[in-house]
């Protein structure tokens, strides 16, 4: 984190306040200067006609009681006429501007809703693994997720309505602001025990909020397993929704407990602090009452002054309430602009850019790695070479360290020692997304990234046209075309049950149309972690035909379990308490009778 964003949460109240009016101006600018406008202006409507409505009441009223036991004139009914088409005109001016602030509230939320959840979505696209895996990252990405999004959608609708609160202030100050100003001392000063109130809860809500982060983060995993989950068969089976069920009313108690405790006392002192404003406001009442029976004011004044005194301690009161919220937000909004600010040292998009197709290969020299955080090594002393058009495995017990070499390769984390290159340059110093457009990798986990058959193997390469047909070869390629063909609307047929027509594919389906996205891709390296683990024997074999003849011209890598696959590698590597203990073709390390030998004569036994 930045010595900057470390200091956000502890500036004073007035240095946070301007943060969040300067950051979300900006912000809502960006999205769109002229709904941002439109907003305000309409929003502010009800606070402009203040004073021509209390002083058109006031003249409707001295009317009346002044005419009260007289003789009806054309001129006292011309005149309450007028009044009543003037009070008329205005309300239709303050329902209009309703409608209208209405409209443009809602399109003005929208828009910031649609802009904020692609920039985090995009933002989290970007950031370094190691960080994604920390588990205090996701403590505050979760709370981010949870609160963060919402919080900035509050501090919208406050910012677009200060100006409302600010006018209606100066609308309801200039009707007494002469004649009795006292009025608006005594009414500020009465507010002040409710400001400090508010802001010191406001500051342990956070606190609280940021405690319970991880109970949050429980509590949503259990849910998902219970209402999100992909496996909702073997839930079924397992009968356990009673008890996940209970895990998550676990994990709510202890946060409503702590909650409800907290907002209890918050509204005990908010009603003793609020007892002085309520009695300030009434003592107001009998002060302009006792004005108008000494013949001081009118009868209409009285009614203008104390709606005047009524509506501007309405607004301090939104207006403190606005910027109270702000303020509360604004330590929500230090974890957005942390999380946006969030450096990625790993994502180099000004490094070296490889001249041309790779020609010398890959090189791992000397490599030591431990995950951050962790003391033991995972990787020591790793030493390999891929060389152009070559293709190898890797083979190795669970932990041994394989899917994190992929991890290196990648350039998702850098090693504590040693050295990875691609012809001779460091990963660490590469262009990131130029070098990713070389790679095409499968990993363990993958995700459709798209919601027909089509799309989720186009996705492979988004920077290509569309091209059908080279979609459907690479599903020829990975056996799963005819499975394809027999959708109802075939490659444009969702993969999603939530979708009409949507199909939900097997296991082994599914890896086939990663395999189809990955070959899509068309890299010059391609690096397959266990890419057929819930294919058939029989598939398996042709799928890693196909994969060798299309890969002919290209750095193949791939980590299997299935030895029947592995030893038609130019070369196998075998990782052992993370360290290369074997190497050489399969025939090479058959005749060392090691560690590779053993394990291929175990699953041979077994298919016998």
């Amino acid at each position: 984190m930045s010595a900057k964003n470390q200091s956000l949460t502890t500036r004073s109240a007035l240095f946070q306040f301007w943060f969040i009016l300067k950051f979300a101006g900006k912000f809502f600018w960006a999205t769109s200067p002229s709904i941002l406008l439109i907003t305000i202006f309409f929003n502010s409507i009800n606070s402009l006609v203040i004073i021509p409505n209390l002083l058109i009441d006031k003249a409707f009223i001295d009317t009346l009681v002044g005419n009260i036991g007289r003789p009806l004139t054309s001129e006292v009914i011309r005149l309450v006429i007028m009044l009543v088409i003037a009070r008329l005109g205005l309300q239709l001016v303050r329902t209009a501007g309703r409608a209208l602030s209405g409209y443009y509230t809602r399109l003005f939320f929208w828009r910031n809703y649609q802009r904020i959840e692609i920039l985090v979505g995009e933002k989290y696209a970007t950031i370094a693994v190691p960080t994604l895996e920390d588990p205090q990252f996701k403590d505050r990405y979760s709370k981010i997720e949870r609160e963060g999004l919402n919080k900035l959608q509050r501090i919208g609708e406050n910012y677009i309505r200060l100006p409302q609160h600010i006018v209606g202030i100066a609308s309801s100050l200039s009707i007494f602001a002469l004649t009795q100003p006292w009025v608006i001392l005594v009414s500020l000063i009465s507010l002040v025990p409710s400001v400090l109130v508010e802001r010191w809860f406001i500051r342990r809500d956070y606190e609280l909020d940021t405690a319970v982060a991880q109970l949050h983060r429980k509590r949503g995993l259990y849910y998902w397993y219970l209402g999100r989950t992909r496996s909702y068969l073997e839930q079924r089976i397992l009968s356990i929704h009673k008890y996940l069920s209970s895990h998550i009313m676990h994990f709510w108690d202890q946060i409503i407990d702590r909650r409800s405790s907290l907002y209890a006392r918050r509204r005990f002192y908010g009603f003793i602090a609020g007892i002085s404003d309520d009695a300030v406001s009434y003592t107001f009442d009998g002060v302009f009452a006792f004005q108008a029976l000494l013949g001081r004011i009118t009868i209409g004044t009285t009614q203008a002054y104390i709606r005047a005194i009524g509506t501007f301690k309405q607004s301090v009161s939104d207006l403190t309430a606005a910027i109270l919220e702000m303020y509360e937000n604004y330590l929500y909004l230090a974890d957005l602009v942390w999380f946006l600010e969030l450096e990625n040292p790993y994502f180099n998009n000004l490094g070296k850019k490889l001249p041309g197709p790779i020609s010398r290969g890959i090189r791992f020299d000397h490599v030591w790695f431990k995950y951050p955080g962790t003391t033991d090594y995972v990787l020591k002393d790793v030493s390999f070479e891929i060389l152009p058009r070559q293709n190898i495995a890797i083979i190795g017990k669970n932990g041994a360290g394989k899917t994190t070499l992929v991890k290196l390769l990648c350039g998702f984390y850098q090693p504590d020692k040693g050295r990875i290159s691609v012809d001779g340059i460091e990963v660490a110093d590469l262009n990131k997304p130029d070098y990713w457009q070389k790679l095409g990798t499968l990993f363990q986990e993958s995700s459709e990234f798209g919601i027909t058959a089509k799309e989720v193997i186009s996705v492979g390469n988004v920077n290509r046209k569309i091209d059908l047909d080279k979609i459907k070869a690479m599903a020829r390629a990975s056996g799963i075309d005819d499975w394809i063909e027999k959708l109802p609307l075939r490659y444009d047929n969702p993969i999603n049950r939530d979708f009409e027509k949507g199909v939900t594919p097997s296991t082994g389906q599914w890896q086939r149309l990663i395999i189809s996205r990955t070959l899509y891709r068309d890299p010059e390296v391609l690096i397959l972690d266990e890419p057929t683990s819930n294919v058939d024997p029989e598939a398996e074999e042709k799928i890693f035909q196909q994969i060798l003849s299309l890969g002919k011209n290209k750095i193949i890598m791939f980590i299997s379990h299935r030895f029947s696959t592995v030893r038609k590698a130019d070369s196998i590597l075998v990782l052992e308490n993370g360290k290369v203990s074997e190497s050489g073709t399969h025939q090479q390390l058959m005749a060392k009778n090691g560690t590779y030998a053993r394990l291929f004569s175990l699953q041979a036994k077994s298919y016998r």
